[in-house]
């Protein structure tokens, strides 16, 4: 039984998400809503779920906020973000601070099952409107790259990064950190856009050049 914790500061929001998950036969089950960042806490004190269902946009903490303070107190715990904050900006925060996923709350109903499974087995995941913007920001990053003193990793990026400076394919990266081969292209995505780069070659470059990687 996988054990997830909804936030949202919208009682009807919450009560259509947790109907759907109820009806959808799966092995999940909601231990907890907050409406609050501060609720939020108070139920992580109690029992940590497994996958957390966070909405952006809360009255006491945005949620790129809460992110960055469960990654330090609460690295286990996946995120999913539930948002109709789509923007670019919105997206792009939230990316580089390690979520797990992203759908838009317009297809939470034909999504939300989906996403739930492909995180809890390992997957990152992302609706296709999503997709889509992530895609053009990492197209549109090719433009104004940022220094490397400005770019964070997380422990699980600075693996990936040195594999592929190693040469390894996505597939050995993926077997010797026993992570699917999507969540491998994941993360590439993701270091693709901190980085401002397009292609392994030149995130290879990148790295020598930069001495994020040692020769």
């Amino acid at each position: 039984m996988a054990n997830l914790i909804l936030v949202d500061d919208h009682a009807l929001f919450r009560l259509g998400v947790r109907t759907a998950i109820e009806l959808s036969g799966e092995d999940f089950r909601i231990i907890g809503e907050a409406a609050s960042a501060r609720e939020l806490w108070a139920l992580l004190e109690r029992q940590l779920p497994d996958l957390l269902l966070l909405d952006v946009i809360l009255p006491d903490m945005h949620g790129g906020e809460i992110v960055k303070i469960l990654r330090e107190r609460y690295p286990q715990v996946k995120v999913l973000i539930l948002s109709a904050e789509t923007n670019e900006d919105t997206i792009l925060q939230l990316v580089q601070t390690g979520i797990d996923g992203f759908i838009s709350k317009e297809i939470v109903n034909t999504g939300l099952v989906t996403a739930i499974r492909a995180i809890l087995n390992g997957d990152q995941y992302f609706g296709s409107d999503i997709a889509t913007i992530l895609n053009q920001l990492i197209f549109e990053s090719k433009r104004r790259p940022p220094s490397a003193g400005d770019v964070a990793f997380t422990d699980r990026e600075m693996e990936i990064i040195t594999l592929c400076c190693e040469g390894l394919p996505t597939k050995n990266i993926s077997a010797q950190l026993n992570i699917s081969p999507r969540t491998v292209e994941a993360h590439k995505a993701n270091i693709f856009l901190k980085l401002g780069v397009t292609n392994l070659v030149e995130l290879v470059r990148y790295c020598f050049k930069n001495g994020i990687v040692k020769l």
